[in-house]
Parts: C-alpha cells; sequence; structure tokens
C-alpha cells in the first residue's frame, strides 16, 4: 500500500493528522498526483491550515487550469476569512455548474448559501442541482415555473415545500371539480409516501391512560400553562372541543380535565382505543373532510398536526367550518432547523420513501435525539414544516385572527416572544412555535 493509500485509510479511521502527513509524502513521490493533491487540500482546511490549503490547490491549478473545483476551493476560503459577497458566490456557482466532481460539490453550495445566505438561493439552487442530478436524493428536479410560482408563496420553507409537492402544483397550476377530489388525490400520494400512519400505536408506559395524570404532574409543559394564562380555557364546563390528529390523546387529556367534552379525531383505530380509554369521544376520519356539521365546537386543538398535513390550506379551512364563531383554536407545531435531515442523519434515511425515519424511546414516546424532528425537510410524516410568519400568513388567509402566540424553547426550557428569535443564535435550538388563534365572531 503507498503512501496515498495509506492516508486515505487513516483520515477513514480518524487519524487526520496521520494522514495529513502521509498524503504530504505522496505528493512529495509524486507531485502530478492531482487526486493526492485534491484530498491532501481538503483536509488541510478542514483543520483549519487555509494557507497551506490554498497553496495545494494553487498547485492543482497549476496542473489542471481547466479544471474549476480548485477554483471553486479557493473562493470557499475567501469566504470564510472575508465574508460574503454576492459576486463571489455567483462565481462559485458557475465554477459548481463546470465542476466535474458532481453533487458534493452542489451540497457545500447549498451549504454556504445557507450559512452566510440565510437559504435565499435554495430554492433556486435545489432547482437546477435536482435538473443536473435527477437521480441524487439530496435534490429535487423542479419546472422553472413552479420555482416562480413558489418563490411568491411566502419565503423559502413554504417554497421548497411547495414545488416538492405534486398536490399543491396541481393545485396552483390545474383546476379540480371539488375539495373532495383534490383531498381524495393528495391521500393517494401521502399513503404512497408512507407519510399517512399512526403515530401513536400505543403509549410509552408512563402515559398509559391510567398512569397519564402522574406522568403530567411531574412533567413541565411550558406550552400548557402558556396556553391557560393567554386564553380563557375554562376550568368547568368548557364545551366541545375538537382534538384533530389526536394521536393517544396526551393533550386533549389536558382539556377533559378542565371540563371539556372532548372529541379525538384520528384515522387509526389504535391511537382512538387510546383516546376513548382516556374519556374521550372518537371521531375515525380523514381530517382534511370532518364528518361533523358546521360550527360543531367551541374549540378545537392541532398538536403537532399542522406540519403533517397534506395541503395545510384546506386543513385549515375545515377546521374554520366546525369552530363556532368567536371559538378559539390551539395550535402547537414546529420550528424548522435549516437544512434536510436526509443530509444530516444518512444512517436513518430512506432512500425509497425520501425521508427519515428515526428510533423513538419506548419510555418517553419521543425521539432519542431532539433536534431530529425539527428540520425543514426530510423527516419522516412532515410533510411542511414553516415559519412563524409562513404560519401567520396562512392563519390569515384562511380567515383566523390572531390571538397570541409565542416560541417554546425546549433545551433549555423557556418561552420567547416572536421577534427575540432575531436578537440570539436559536438556528440549532429544539423549539415549538405556539398560537392561539380565533374565528371572527361576524364570519
Amino acid at each position: 500500500m503507498g503512501s496515498f493509500e495509506e492516508g486515505i485509510a487513516c483520515f477513514r479511521d480518524g487519524r487526520v493528522g496521520e494522514g495529513i502527513g502521509l498524503l504530504q509524502r505522496a505528493c512529495a513521490e509524486d507531485p502530478a498526483n492531482t487526486e493526492a493533491l485534491g484530498h491532501l487540500a481538503w483536509a488541510l482546511f478542514s483543520t483549519g491550515r487555509r494557507e497551506e490549503a490554498v497553496a495545494a490547490y494553487g498547485r492543482i491549478m497549476s496542473l489542471e487550469p481547466s479544471n474549476p473545483e480548485p477554483q471553486f476551493r479557493i473562493m470557499h476560503i475567501e469566504l470564510e476569512e472575508s465574508g460574503f459577497s454576492d459576486a463571489r458566490f455567483e462565481r462559485m456557482r458557475r465554477y459548481a455548474r463546470e465542476s466535474r466532481l458532481g453533487s458534493p460539490i452542489w451540497v457545500t453550495l447549498m451549504d454556504i448559501d445557507r450559512r452566510f445566505n440565510q437559504g435565499r438561493r435554495a430554492v433556486e439552487l435545489d432547482g437546477e442541482a435536482g435538473c443536473l442530478f435527477p437521480d441524487d436524493p439530496h435534490f429535487s428536479r423542479k419546472s422553472p415555473l413552479s420555482m416562480r410560482i413558489a418563490r411568491r408563496m411566502g419565503g423559502k420553507f413554504l417554497a421548497r415545500q411547495l414545488v416538492r409537492s405534486k398536490t399543491l402544483r396541481r393545485l396552483m397550476l390545474e383546476e379540480y371539480s371539488s375539495q373532495e377530489t383534490l383531498v381524495q388525490s393528495a391521500l393517494l400520494e401521502a399513503y404512497e409516501t408512507g407519510s399517512v400512519e399512526a403515530t401513536f400505536p400505543h403509549s410509552p408506559p408512563e402515559m398509559e391512560p391510567e398512569n397519564f395524570d402522574a406522568y403530567i404532574e411531574k412533567s413541565d409543559t411550558p406550552w400548557w400553562h402558556w396556553f391557560r394564562e393567554n386564553a380563557p380555557v375554562s376550568k368547568g364546563g368548557g364545551g366541545r372541543l375538537l382534538d384533530v390528529g389526536a394521536g393517544a390523546g396526551f393533550i386533549g387529556h389536558h382539556f377533559r380535565h378542565l371540563g371539556y367534552d372532548v372529541t379525538a379525531a384520528s384515522g387509526s383505530d389504535a391511537e382512538l382505543r387510546q383516546c376513548e380509554a382516556r374519556g374521550m369521544t372518537p371521531l375515525k376520519c380523514e381530517m382534511h373532510s370532518l364528518p361533523v356539521p358546521d360550527e360543531s365546537f367551541d374549540a378545537v386543538l392541532a398538536s403537532h398536526v399542522l406540519e403533517h398535513s397534506i395541503i395545510p390550506y384546506v386543513l385549515l379551512l375545515e377546521i374554520r367550518r366546525v369552530l363556532k364563531r368567536g371559538g378559539l383554536f390551539y395550535v402547537n407545531v414546529p420550528y424548522p432547523i435549516e437544512g434536510n435531515a436526509a443530509v444530516r442523519f444518512p444512517e436513518s434515511y430512506d432512500a425509497e420513501k425520501d425521508t427519515c425515519f428515526f428510533e423513538l424511546d419506548p419510555e418517553s414516546g419521543h425521539v432519542r435525539i431532539p433536534s431530529m424532528s425539527y428540520y425543514s425537510y426530510g423527516v419522516e410524516k412532515h410533510i411542511f414544516v414553516l415559519t412563524y410568519w409562513q404560519w401567520r400568513w396562512l392563519f390569515k388567509l384562511t380567515g383566523f385572527e390572531h390571538h397570541a402566540s409565542v416560541i417554546e424553547l425546549m433545551e433549555p426550557k423557556r418561552l420567547l416572544a416572536p421577534e427575540e428569535l432575531e436578537s440570539g443564535d436559536y438556528r440549532e435550538a429544539v423549539k415549538n412555535q405556539l398560537f392561539i388563534l380565533r374565528k371572527p365572531r361576524g364570519a
């Protein structure tokens, strides 16, 4: 085995310093070995030895003047040192198009856009890479028309999801005879990708119906305290509440103990059995088409449900229909961490279903690594994971009045006003978005 092969083997084993030494020896033995130079330059850059990395990339440029990759890498180093500029980024984008390295250089380019440019070019880059590499699961192929429509629909995450969704493209570009037809079409797509499944086939031991009250007493639930403090949640005779996508009834259980007559809506028999054991009325249905009359409920709850919706616009209209005038709508949704979970957690990625499936803790029922559930794309059963202002836009579009809202940090547990997100670096914090909305009394 030569110095080059030994150096690569050291990198695989995590012996980076030893690997760099072996690659330097390989480059001294064969100064024209651009493959060894490329690995050496990347290792030097990754370990903070930027000047040496630039020198190594410069040697590659002198040996292969037509190779755009070393120019791309040098500009990446310059960007890290001197900051982002549109002109430098567009030159890097041109080099990425010309590079023979393939999709990895586009992954780097998209990561630079997220880190330094707040992902402003995410949709365009993803679309271009999807056309260049149609079989690569990191990217999606989109038409220019879809991208133009998506950019007008309210922000980078919403745009990213709209152009990925065949159903939403049909909603925007084609006419359907009825809402029911559209819902059925979307359901077929969701079933094909594995999005519609029971979330809680059974409760974790501590959260079984007979143990749940004790579990809640010892758990810290800031979202529940906030709901009670910021809305007239009655302590008795609260009226009728619909828990949409109720799961095993963990959240609706709170409202039932405060005097609400809770109806639990779910498409899963296993989940409905759990809810019935908690004293709720089961309602088996598809949440986008609720089989109840208009204005049937005094309040509606949707906790970690909207992000699973095949068409959140239609779901919100349906919730508004069944809610009485002046009734309250309680919402709990995840706040997205930028990026694709499939890239961050490749060991959990299922290419056939284009999603990540994460192991749950049997004791808590939660994902073992909490941040996994908060990525903007690629998470099991998540379809639309939107930012605060995108949800506010959709709520307004579907006729709800904003009553109150807050951001919940999970680690450490605390509540933030939405504007506080701009004053600190919470990009990697696991957090939820809490909303209390109201159906206008004159609606």
